[in-house]
């Protein structure tokens, strides 16, 4: 699959979205998604989801993608991976973002994010249901204070 560096616009991201759920119905195949979600407001967010998602593009496998889900939000599609798998990565993320030093406006400042995982077939039969799934945990992980994981318990 085509691995760009950096993250897709939403409509494109939509349509590789969609092409994989149709690939993984065919043959039987599942997949995670992880909707990445800066916790901080700020000025300069737009700057820091570029950053961030540096971070992401160095962490993630090449075949993962990466698209704009919002304003401060990343998703991130993993192939081939279960929801333990995706909970993994997306710890990773998280702390990988708290422990670096970012710039706003020339002053070093750090950040945290929050992330929100659900997999196909799991918790989702189709694209939307599943982009839902990871907002949903996502709201879920920033709304116990931010700098979290949350995946669903069912």
């Amino acid at each position: 699959m085509f691995a760009p560096t950096v993250p897709l616009d939403r409509g494109i991201y939509q349509y590789f979205l969609e092409m994989e759920t149709g690939r993984s119905i065919r043959y039987s195949h599942f997949f995670s998604l992880c909707h990445l979600g800066i916790d901080q407001d700020g000025s300069s967010h737009h700057a820091m989801v570029r950053a961030v998602a540096d971070i992401v593009r160095e962490t993630i496998r090449e075949t993962d993608l990466i698209g704009f889900a919002g304003d401060r939000t990343l998703s991130i599609l993993l192939l081939n991976t279960e929801i333990q798998g995706a909970y993994l990565i997306a710890e990773r993320l998280r702390h990988r973002v708290a422990e670096q030093t970012f710039s706003d406006e020339h002053l070093p400042i750090r950040i945290t994010a929050s992330v929100g995982s659900a997999c196909f077939p799991t918790h989702g039969s189709d694209a939307a249901t599943l982009l839902l799934r990871a907002d949903e945990m996502l709201a879920l992980a920033q709304s116990h204070g931010g700098n979290r994981t949350a995946i669903p318990t069912a």
